[in-house]
């Protein structure tokens, strides 16, 4: 079990590093979660055939003092019923730069 409390923001990622980009803020870099299984934002089934994947760079929420920026690897999919597709991250809607979080 992952003691680190950053693991709540993010279902589906988990922190695999983070670093002060300057005195206001906070840079985190996440991973995919080994034990959690893409899925299709088409067909919102589970898919395990990764295609490629691509880094897009986002803000969250400020967390404390923090202005919070995350590199969230976003995954593309070979869905056996939707083909090439990108896989759902339910915090990180579409082509948006920010968060569902701060989008509220």
């Amino acid at each position: 079990m992952n003691a680190n409390p950053l693991c709540l923001f993010w279902k589906g990622f988990t922190p695999a590093h983070h670093a002060f980009l300057d005195l206001q803020t906070l840079f985190v870099r996440l991973e995919p979660d080994p034990g959690v299984v893409p899925v299709c934002s088409g067909c919102d089934q589970a898919c395990f055939l990764v295609y490629d994947m691509h880094r897009r760079r986002v803000r969250e929420a400020p967390l404390l003092i923090y202005r919070v920026e995350l590199e969230v690897p976003v995954r593309r999919l070979r869905c056996p019923t939707c083909g090439p597709t990108r896989e759902r991250i339910d915090w990180l809607p579409g082509r948006f730069g920010v968060t569902d979080t701060l989008r509220q």
